[in-house]
């Protein structure tokens, strides 16, 4: 997840509640279809601000992504 290379981590919170709230990533392509926007379109700001926190602490890990 935090990797900068193939994940988030570079990636602002207000990017990454984009992704989470939009399925855009920062360039503007779509996470599809894994991504499920569709669900988390109206998740509460307090709600967001811990979901980043919990991806903020995840160990990085190096995985390219199709």
């Amino acid at each position: 997840m935090q990797d900068a290379e193939y994940g988030i981590g570079v990636w602002t919170d207000a990017q990454i509640a984009t992704a989470i709230r939009e399925g855009r990533r920062p360039d503007g392509s779509r996470l599809m279809p894994s991504m499920g926007f569709v669900y988390y379109g109206n998740i509460g700001s307090d709600d967001m601000a811990a979901l980043i926190a919990y991806l903020r602490q995840l160990k990085p890990v190096p995985t390219p992504q199709d």
